[in-house]
């Protein structure tokens, strides 16, 4: 398969920022389950299709997202709802700045759109995605573990890091609940790559 490396500075990145920016501001007022079932269709319609690389890693992404807006414990801020909103609907346009029907790039501009939302929360995006993780491996229902209280358990365990390398036990006051922490990364390697270079392929 032939590569292809775009390199995208903030100029040639500018059209894909309007639309994203459109999208948004077209999604304010939307009943947001409704956004977010119809893109969990549309990325089930994508299932098996032949896509680059780039695209393929992005929309890999897109179930974490609803996820991520869809978590009660968590319960994400307004201006992340809504540029991730926005993001999730550019996607699921067929007619967009690249039309989807064009074979092996037409989700080339969703992908650089979801891209640049997640980019703009990306300290929030990582967050949630440590608490997921750390959420599902101790077996913590959804909601049980509110967003605050996991908060004040990282940035303890953070302290305790710096004062000790090795990993640390927890105990959750409320109810008792053993916690084991350990160094990690949740975030897959192309969600971390600076948005100046794509290599698509």
């Amino acid at each position: 398969m032939d590569t292809m490396t775009l390199k995208l500075d903030s100029n040639a990145l500018a059209p894909f920022h309007s639309a994203w920016r459109k999208s948004v501001e077209k999604q304010a007022g939307r009943e947001p389950e409704s956004l977010l079932g119809a893109v969990q269709q549309h990325i089930d319609a994508l299932d098996g299709a032949q896509l680059p690389q780039f695209v393929r890693e992005r929309i890999a992404a897109v179930p974490d997202v609803l996820a991520l807006l869809r978590d009660r414990g968590w319960n994400a801020a307004p201006e992340l709802r809504s540029d991730l909103h926005g993001a999730l609907a550019y996607l699921s346009e067929p007619h967009d700045l690249i039309p989807d029907s064009k074979p092996h790039y037409g989700l080339l501009d969703d992908a650089l759109v979801l891209e640049l939302a997640l980019a703009s929360h990306r300290g929030e995006w990582l967050a949630w995605r440590e608490y997921q993780a750390f959420c599902v491996r101790h077996a913590i229902a959804v909601g049980a573990l509110g967003r605050e209280e996991w908060m004040a358990l990282r940035r303890a365990s953070r302290r305790e890091a710096m004062r000790s390398p090795r990993a640390l036990d927890y105990h959750r006051p409320a109810n008792g609940t053993h916690f084991h922490r350990e160094r990690h990364s949740y975030v897959a390697p192309a969600l971390n790559e600076p948005a100046e270079l794509f290599g698509v392929h």
